[in-house]
Formats: structure tokens, C-alpha cells, sequence
């Protein structure tokens, strides 16, 4: 699974032509989402301290609670702009 999906992260990469896609809820542009790519892969394949920190958190007060307590500091916690 994990080589699938690299693969089909790294073909939208190495595109020589513009990607386009529709996003549902927050998105920012350029670096944030290779960053975040990542940290995910990252996350996925070597994990890290800052993983195991995670998940413990998130046994102790639901994920929610730990997604908004990682994330606030970043201005990144808010209700979803969803609509569909």
C-alpha cells in the first residue's frame, strides 16, 4: 500500500504540466502541501517520537481534541468550510 502511494504522489510531482484539482475544506498551495506530504510519509515510514506523543494523546482525550491541541498553535483549527 505504502508503495502505491508514493508512487502516485511522486508521479504528480515529477509532472512536467500543472496539476489541478477541486479541495473540499482548507487547502494551502505550494510548499505547505509538500510539507505536509512528508510529514506524512515520514510519519508513515520511520515513526517518529512526535507520532508515538500523538497517538498516546489521542487515546487520552479523543483525536479531535489532540488534532486541535497540535494544530492551534499554526492557526490551523477551525470548523470546516465543507459544504458537500
Amino acid at each position: 500500500m505504502m508503495s502505491r502511494n508514493v508512487r502516485g504522489f511522486m508521479s504528480l510531482f515529477h509532472r512536467d504540466t500543472p496539476v489541478v484539482c477541486k479541495v473540499h475544506g482548507f487547502c494551502v498551495a505550494g510548499g505547505t502541501d509538500v510539507a505536509l506530504c512528508s510529514a506524512l510519509l515520514d510519519g508513515v515510514a520511520r515513526h517518529p517520537a512526535e507520532g508515538y506523543a500523538f497517538e498516546r494523546r489521542a487515546e487520552e482525550v479523543g483525536f479531535k481534541q489532540a488534532v486541535k491541541e497540535r494544530d492551534e498553535p499554526f492557526g490551523d483549527v477551525g470548523r470546516s468550510t465543507f459544504e458537500g
